[in-house]
């Protein structure tokens, strides 16, 4: 896995239940809990001068709200997935 940098911040996105029962632990990062059902209207809140990782178990949730806010014009967000080998960037589709 490739670090974040320092200046990245982590959002758990999951379920605060889901959360709860596997919480994630990645020392030296900080790690906000903001439930997918919570983020639209609270990522407008965040400083955004950071970058910040979306974090769901299967990356599903988190790449689909990481498109979406990408659309809606943040360009300080990508896809955290611990075990790949980096941390993807989310790229507009295009059709």
């Amino acid at each position: 896995m490739q670090a974040p940098d320092e200046n990245d911040h982590i959002i758990d996105i999951r379920h605060p239940d889901e959360e709860e029962k596997n919480p994630l632990l990645l020392e030296g990062y900080p790690i906000h809990k903001i439930p997918f059902y919570n983020l639209r209207t609270h990522f407008q809140q965040l400083d955004e001068k950071k970058c910040w990782l979306l974090y769901c178990k299967k990356g599903v949730m988190s790449q689909l709200h990481a498109q979406y806010l990408w659309d809606e014009g943040f360009r300080n967000v990508k896809v955290f997935r611990p075990g790949e080998s980096e941390t993807r960037r989310i790229e507009r589709k295009t059709a």
